[in-house]
């Protein structure tokens, strides 16, 4: 659980919308709204979770938060600063405070390089080591992440997919970052290497002092693993709330229809499953109002042309839909 009431980053209004070319023929300029108008706040210490189809934004929106994609507005503030006013110096210096873990582990190592240089790399980029020290803080964060000694000379395509995903864990932790952005790091794994990553994962953030934003398709690993949940649909954050009431008390239709997707390992269990109609819209051309409002069962006349402001309506609980909203 979160020990620590202050926000080690806060998000505000942040857009990044890719313009989409067209031809001669076509003169009306489109962009992609990837992130629209996102705000958030990640607690120092805890795990946030970031859920959604795919294609919703996630993977965009972690990126465009540790400034490896450049935001179109809005601001990052991280301690308080607001990152996205930093120069390219500022920016490199930022790198030793905040990391990311890859999903595709095997595409994110140099298949040239042995995993001590890899891991040695951030090390001397850094100058956090040097001499003798290096190597032995190889070896020692080799052992953080469950690998042994003998690995330090081996190359990525000797490893396994949970082993490559140890050693991107170990480069990420090289420099003694405070906050991890996880895009999907398990979700190309087998089902028990992934459990060993995830019970990693939470050991690392007891250890270090760590703060996670994880991002996931898959609930059942968000459940494991988060203590706050953001549901996100089409570039905006429709849902957010404690894991515990998201997975007891799911209230945007959205996020109902996707907790009735879980499998449950249980047949006398039955549960309906609700099926969403129609398709995800268009991401160059939104709905005006909700943009769930195409594929909703509940949807009411204002909400095809007025987007629902994010409104409490419990402790600690946000939803973005005319149903809960103050004024009926």
């Amino acid at each position: 659980m979160v020990s620590d009431n202050k926000n080690i980053l806060t998000v505000k209004d942040l857009k990044k919308h890719y313009p989409v070319k067209s031809n001669f023929l076509n003169k009306d300029k489109k962009v992609v709204k990837a992130v629209d108008g996102i705000n958030l706040a990640i607690k120092k210490g805890e795990t946030l979770g970031l859920v959604g189809e795919s294609g919703c934004g996630k993977s965009t929106f972690g990126r465009t938060i540790l400034r490896l994609i450049e935001s179109t507005s809005g601001s990052v503030l991280y301690n308080g600063n607001n990152i996205l006013s930093y120069n390219n110096k500022e920016v490199r210096s930022l790198r030793s405070e905040m990391q990311i873990i890859f999903q595709d582990a095997g595409a994110s190592l140099n298949p040239r390089m042995t995993l001590g240089e890899i891991i040695r790399t951030p090390l001397e980029i850094f100058r956090l080591a040097k001499g003798t020290e290096v190597e032995e803080r190889v070896i020692e964060l080799l052992n953080l992440v469950g690998l042994n000694e003998s690995y330090i000379h081996r190359f990525p395509h000797e490893l396994s997919g949970g082993q490559k995903q140890r050693v991107g864990i170990a480069r990420a932790l090289a420099v003694n970052p405070k906050f991890l952005v996880c895009d999907e790091p398990v979700s190309a794994l087998d089902v028990s290497v992934q459990s060993q990553i995830l019970n990693l994962m939470k050991k690392l953030k007891e250890t270090l002092n760590l703060t996670y934003l994880f991002i996931s398709h898959d609930l059942s690993v968000v459940n494991h693993i988060c203590d706050r949940v953001a549901v996100m649909y089409l570039g905006k954050i429709v849902e957010i709330a404690h894991r515990d009431k998201l997975f007891n008390n799911p209230s945007h239709p959205y996020t109902k229809a996707l907790l009735s997707a879980i499998p449950i390992p249980d047949p006398t269990i039955n549960r309906e499953r609700i099926v969403l109609e129609g398709d995800v819209p268009n991401p160059t051309d939104p709905p005006k109002g909700c943009r769930f409002y195409n594929r909703c069962q509940y949807r009411m006349e204002k909400c095809a042309s007025i987007y629902p402001s994010i409104d409490k309506i419990d402790d600690n609980h946000f939803v973005a839909c005319h149903l809960y909203h103050k004024n009926g």
